[in-house]
């Protein structure tokens, strides 16, 4: 079972509304359980794995939002072409099959926003990806990435660089 912990003041914001104190009831219809609550912190348990978009604080926010009739329906996502490119070598293709990319635009990343990406970027790697054997999650600041990105198959000890937020150069057996 997979468990998420964020703030409640945050959850609230999402919602647009602010949660009963008793919030066992509210939370029983995203299929989870209160493991703890501290100050603003919750943190739950989710016994049904087959909803992933509920393993993240805005995944519920969404689905408690259809419940409470404040917002129904699926969201709207604007979708443009553009002229980022991946190019994917056949050396991958064996390993990797499918790789698909994305540049999200229009709401700043903080701090709390990403540690929330992460820890959704980690369930889904940790039990679809198999430990990150099948698949794989990466969010980067698009703005330190210089396209097109080539996708390709390499010995781990035959490229280094420094990585995001590293100040020194490791090979990519040491990452």
């Amino acid at each position: 079972m997979p468990s998420i912990t964020f703030s409640i003041q945050d959850l609230e914001k999402l919602i647009g509304k602010k949660l009963p104190k008793e919030k066992d009831e509210l939370l029983s219809y995203c299929k989870a359980e209160i493991e703890s609550i501290s100050d603003d912190q919750i943190t739950i348990s989710l016994a049904d794995t087959n909803l992933p978009y509920l393993w993240s604080v805005e995944g519920i926010a969404r689905l408690l939002k259809g419940i409470l009739s404040i917002e129904t329906g699926l969201p709207a996502f604007r979708v443009e072409k553009s002229n980022y490119k991946i190019i994917v070598d056949k050396s991958i293709t064996k390993i990797r099959p499918f790789i698909a990319g994305f540049v999200a635009k229009g709401k700043p990343i903080g701090e709390y926003l990403l540690l929330q990406l992460i820890q959704l970027q980690e369930k889904f790697c940790e039990s679809y990806g198999r430990k990150r054997s099948k698949v794989s999650i990466g969010i980067y600041p698009s703005e330190k990435i210089q396209f097109p990105v080539h996708y390709k198959a390499v010995q781990p000890e035959a490229i280094s660089f420094i990585p995001l937020d590293f100040t020194e150069k490791l090979n990519l057996r040491q990452i």
